[in-house]
């Protein structure tokens, strides 16, 4: 045990005290010349022929020691110490070509370290909770669905003690503004599990558990948790925030915790300011409320799996739950047909720990894959240009190399110098391909569109950047360095002899760089072909017929909660037109209108027809989207009534609610030949004496985004919005009564946006 101690500690010794132990071999080395001259001596040898003799035999001192010095312990240390030293002074008098390599390089390294950092964050990245490989999602089979309706959520809740925890949350927009212009943040709805489940700890204050979230808020009223990026952005970072008054949609809450900076909610690409209890909800949305409504599927539910339980064991528990959960939640007016399906849709559960199931990665799957593709092939080309590059700097320093041959360098110990040039530029590449990343995943992130709103991605570098930075630099520094090192290992001394080192060395038919060169050439043709189709898309989407007017509308969502939130249908609809009027009225506004959804925005609305006097389709075929618009509406948009007529005031009060349809639903559902004004269309929950009739066809127009196909579209009054959706007894169910409607003002002349102070 001494021996190996002491072994160790002169190891030690002799990698960190190279200066003594290079005396020491020197010393050791004149003792064995010395004594090999006093043999030769004393053999009957003059001093001189005797030294003479003893250096003959013994050799050249200076090779024997660089032999010893390549065979002692950390010699690969003081080899790599030494050649850095060679590549730094050979890029000091080079600059130019270092910087080139290097910002080709980090563009290359940059451009996929940013598309994966996105990848990683999108699918890879856990939630920044407890044990997040233990949460589990509830998803409708089918379809992957994954909203649920208030008597599901109960039923759940029930039996939730076969696993470790469970929540249900659901996505809100709050107006944090009492009074004056309109602040909307992002909010979620949460239930009492929330936090316990999911393991976040406040960072200020407390969150909210199961005695807050009742039917009309808990003892303490109204609570919120807040989020980090929020309490810094609206109370400043201050520690009095706790017991604060925030009003959201009119009502004040009182913030009771913070969260910590890492938390941006259950799901990957959204993000959140406002948690707020589900008891809470009949506060804001009063006689709107969802809860205890079987039709509206509106909460997402997350369960805590124990630690020994399987993810195939929790879906085989839930299914056994399916059939008395069902049972107790359908719809009394639910069809047969879609009862039958209601019940065989299975429920699964899926991994929810990070954003493999997220809706952010289904929609952006095929998009970041192919980023991910075009930055490697991107990289590729980049590192042919840092080969070729290398190639004609080794063309320029082939008499340096020669020389080297030629003074006893092996052709391993010059490659491996050009090697370590290229690992040296690969590494600095890197570090400058991570600044690029740092602002070109934002750009991208910025690029992710969501129908559901704005796309939150954390983009903070972590270890799996770290590591792919590390290996793209690597393969980076291999796949540009092996041909010039392969080149300079084979180069021939006597270009060293030839003046001014004229003597090049011969390239054969399939010399490294006409390789690289083919290479480069084939890959740079897929890329341009890429961005050309790239730039065709974007120039064909901006260039695109929206069948609107897009350059002289400006939208305005007015505040539309508290008393005018929780009003009657009728109500509501006087204090918009009474808006409508007032904004009508101003100087350089020609048309004002009204409407629930607003074309090419995140929201929708689609209805189910009936038959009626159309064909008998498919049910897939028969979901239809519909827009509520106010008289005026299609004037101001700039939308072409081609047969019909637009709608009247005493379309109000007609028998029959009045309709207008689209040329594709004309197309699909009355082209029969027969014209299609005065036919009757029905929705599948309505009695046939409220069938709508048709009163005008108007020009497609886009929906919910420009990169849809044009789809079939009916139109009706705002003010009879509330027949779109079924009842409950005498309550009405989530209408389009309930969205938020959006005033369209239409400019007479120049931009709209200069009417915004005035309206």
């Amino acid at each position: 045990m001494t021996f190996i101690v002491t072994a160790a500690r002169y190891r030690l010794r002799n990698l960190f005290r190279r200066d003594g132990t290079d005396g020491e071999l020197e010393r050791e080395l004149a003792a064995h010349f010395d004594l090999l001259t006093d043999q030769k001596i004393a053999a009957g040898l003059s001093p001189r022929e005797a030294r003479r003799a003893a250096r003959q035999e013994f050799g050249d001192t200076r090779r024997v020691t660089e032999q010893v010095r390549e065979v002692r312990p950390g010699a690969w240390i003081e080899r790599a110490a030494r050649d850095l030293r060679r590549c730094i002074r050979s890029f000091a008098r080079d600059p130019v070509f270092a910087g080139v390599v290097v910002l080709t390089l980090g563009l290359g390294i940059g451009a996929a370290t940013a598309v994966f950092t996105l990848v990683s964050s999108s699918a890879l990245r856990p939630l920044p909770v407890e044990a997040p490989d233990r949460l589990a999602r509830l998803f409708h089979g089918d379809r992957l669905g994954e909203d649920w309706t208030w008597p599901v959520w109960e039923e759940i809740a029930r039996r939730s003690d076969r696993f470790a925890g469970v929540f249900a949350s659901s996505r809100v927009t709050f107006d944090v503004v009492a009074a004056g212009e309109s602040r909307f943040v992002e909010g979620l709805w949460a239930s009492g599990g929330f936090f316990e489940t999911l393991g976040v700890q406040p960072l200020v204050g407390r969150v909210f558990t199961a005695a807050d979230d009742r039917p009309g808020c808990g003892a303490d009223g109204p609570v919120a948790v807040i989020s980090h990026r929020f309490w810094r952005e609206r109370f400043g970072g201050g520690a009095d925030v706790v017991g604060r008054s925030l009003p959201l949609n009119g009502v004040s809450f009182t913030v009771i915790g913070v969260t910590p900076p890492a938390f941006f909610g259950p799901t990957v690409g959204r993000t959140f300011d406002v948690v707020v209890p589900l008891g809470c909800e009949t506060m804001v949305r009063g006689a709107r409320s969802l809860l205890g409504n079987p039709w509206s599927h509106w909460l997402n539910v997350t369960f805590r799996l124990r630690p020994d339980q399987a993810f195939q064991e929790a879906t085989a528990i839930v299914r056994t739950w399916q059939p008395e959960i069902r049972d107790a939640t359908l719809p009394n007016q639910m069809t047969a047909s879609g009862r039958e399906r209601y019940l065989r849709n299975p429920m699964v559960l899926l991994p929810a720990g990070n954003g493999g199931a997220s809706t952010l990665w289904r929609r952006q799957r095929t998009s970041l894959l192919a980023l991910l593709v075009i930055a490697g092939l991107l990289l590729v080309v980049t590192c042919a240009n840092a080969a070729n590059l290398m190639l004609a700097r080794g063309v320029a320093r082939r008499r340096e190399i020669a020389l080297r041959v030629a003074l006893g360098a092996g052709p391993w110990q010059v490659a491996r110098l050009v090697l370590f040039e290229g690992a040296l530029l690969a590494a600095a590449g890197g570090v400058v391909g991570l600044f690029v990343a740092s602002w070109v995943t934002r750009l991208l992130a910025l690029g992710l569109s969501q129908r559901a709103g704005e796309v939150f991605v954390d983009v903070s570098p972590d270890w799996r950047v770290a590591v792919f930075t590390s290996v793209v630099s690597a393969g980076a520094a291999l796949l540009f360095g092996a041909a010039p090192a392969m080149r300079a290992g084979r180069a021939d001394p006597r270009a060293a002899l030839v003046e001014h080192g004229t003597l090049t060395h011969a390239a054969g038919p399939v010399s490294p760089d006409r390789v690289i060169l083919v290479g480069q050439v084939a890959v740079s043709l897929v890329l341009v072909a890429a961005a050309g189709l790239f730039v065709r898309t974007f120039t064909t989407l901006a260039g695109r017929d929206a069948g609107f007017d897009r350059d002289r509308v400006l939208l305005v969502t007015p505040h539309a909660f508290g008393e005018a939130a929780a009003a009657s249908g009728a109500d509501r609809l006087r204090r918009y037109e009474r808006i409508r009027e007032a904004v009508r009225r101003l100087p350089g506004v020609s048309r004002a209108a009204v409407s629930f959804p607003t074309p090419a925005s995140p929201d929708t609305w689609r209805v189910l027809l009936h038959t009626g006097d159309a064909p008998d389709l498919p049910q897939p075929d028969r979901w239809v989207t519909s827009t509520m618009v106010s008289p005026g509406w299609f004037a101001t948009y700039g939308v072409p009534v081609l047969r019909g007529r637009d709608f009247r005031a005493d379309d109000l009060t007609a028998a029959r609610p009045p309709a207008i349809v689209n040329e594709a639903f004309a197309s699909r559902f009355l082209g029969d030949g027969r014209d299609p004004l005065g036919r009757t269309i029905g929705l599948s929950h309505e009695p046939d004496d409220r069938r709508y009739v048709v009163v005008g066809v108007v020009e497609n127009a886009a929906y919910a985004s420009l990169r849809d196909s044009v789809r079939p579209a009916m139109y009706v009054p705002l003010g009879r919005a509330g027949e779109l959706a079924p009842t409950v007894g005498s309550r009405s169910v989530f209408s389009p009564l309930s969205g938020i409607w959006t005033v369209a003002v239409r400019a007479e002349r120049g931009d709209p946006a200069a009417l915004a102070g005035s309206v």
